[in-house]
């Protein structure tokens, strides 16, 4: 287990993998902003990270889950269909 990471089964990793759209800039970095995740049947939002700066309406990959409702992302683009 990495430090400040929950353990595999834990609380929030239902939403690895999931994506959602950024409701509040994420600055990158150690600053948090905020997406809006579909989760069991509506929509729930989270305080969010990234290495790099997302911008607002931006579509992310949720990759790793932190304690306290916090999800780390990646922007996210989606294959042609």
């Amino acid at each position: 287990m990495s430090a400040g990471r929950p353990e595999a089964g834990s609380e929030g990793d239902d939403v690895i993998g999931t994506t959602g759209v950024v409701t509040l800039a994420i600055p990158g970095g150690d600053t948090l902003g905020e997406v809006e995740l579909a989760v069991g049947g509506g929509t729930e939002r989270y305080l969010a990270a990234a290495v790099e700066p997302v911008e607002l309406d931006r579509t992310v990959l949720v990759v790793g889950v932190r304690p306290g409702r916090v999800v780390d992302v990646e922007p996210w683009i989606a294959a042609p269909s």
